[in-house]
């Protein structure tokens, strides 16, 4: 692994992840440097001359909502539980296979918050 990276490297490897299209783990596996370094690298500790840096706000967008392999709905059902506030939260638990907390905090926007309504709004 002792692999040094370069400008260009860090440049693009910056883009990938403020685009999301990759996670700084994923580029450190693919530069063969250590995932520490790379984290550094793209949150602007080292390489601080390279303008790009990506701000780290303690939230793991890559691994959210159903792109998480531990997810059990979709956005689609997430949404479709927003809109059935008039029915009991087990019977709408029951029919997706998730806890009525669940169904509380999704209905709430305290469980995927960051899902607007429909796509293209605000959340």
């Amino acid at each position: 692994m002792g692999r040094r990276l370069t400008e260009a490297q860090v440049r693009r490897y910056r883009a990938l992840v403020r685009m999301e299209v990759a996670t700084a783990a994923g580029c450190a596996r693919i530069a063969r440097v250590p995932p520490r370094t790379m984290q550094y690298a793209v949150r602007g500790g080292s390489w601080r001359r390279v303008p790009g840096a990506v701000p780290f706000d303690g939230r793991n967008r890559w691994l959210r909502g159903q792109r998480s392999p531990n997810a059990k709905l979709t956005e689609r059902e997430v949404r479709e539980i927003r809109s059935l506030t008039g029915l009991p939260r087990s019977e709408v638990a029951r029919a997706y296979d998730v806890c009525a907390r669940t169904v509380q905090l999704i209905q709430e926007r305290r469980a995927w918050a960051w899902l607007a309504e429909r796509d293209g709004d605000a959340p």
